[in-house]
């Protein structure tokens, strides 16, 4: 069956051992393109702290982290409902799937921990996430400063080496494709 020329199958919201539905899909996604923008804004940071591009653009940095925070724990939730139905993959798959679940909540959270340790607080479109305060927690301003850029790098470099799986197996051949699974 097809629907405005798509497969019906296209809206599987749930996954099946064959491939993931449209929940699944939309979440991976989105954050594809918040990673790009993370990315991006971390590039222009680390090149150029005084640039006008980056005047410009980092002041997003938080925000969209913090949403791909939001969109993670989503995912984890997801992935721990849908365990069963998910397509099978090899451990090292499995593996390579929870560091990257890891980092994507590890590294907010240690930008969270400097914003509760500085005192400066964290809003996000008008929620107070953590209220400003006069105390400052030097043990957690250091600990975020220490590890958030590296987790957060290391993590560009886990989506890279994703990516990069994804085409491996693309290139051996239709039977061990594997992107059809994640565009549907």
């Amino acid at each position: 069956d097809y629907y405005f020329g798509l497969r019906a199958s296209t809206f599987m919201l749930v996954d099946s051992k064959n491939r993931y539905g449209t929940i699944t899909r939309v979440l991976h996604w989105v954050m594809a393109l918040a990673f790009l923008w993370m990315l991006f804004t971390a590039s222009v940071h680390f090149i150029d702290r005084d640039s006008a591009l980056n005047n410009a653009v980092w002041r997003y940095h938080s925000m969209v982290g913090f949403t791909v925070f939001l969109l993670a724990l989503v995912r984890v939730l997801w992935v721990l409902i849908q365990y069963r139905r998910r397509p099978d993959n090899e451990w090292t798959v499995r593996l390579g799937h929870l560091a990257l679940y890891v980092l994507m909540i590890i590294t907010p959270v240690l930008a969270l921990l400097r914003a509760l340790g500085s005192g400066r607080g964290f809003n996000y479109f008008g929620w107070q996430v953590i209220a400003p305060s006069e105390e400052k927690i030097e043990f957690l301003v250091s600990l975020a400063n220490q590890w958030h850029s590296v987790c957060g790098w290391i993590l560009f470099l886990f989506i890279v080496g994703h990516v990069a799986m994804t085409f491996y197996h693309r290139s051996k051949g239709p039977e061990h494709d594997v992107l059809p699974r994640i565009i549907g």
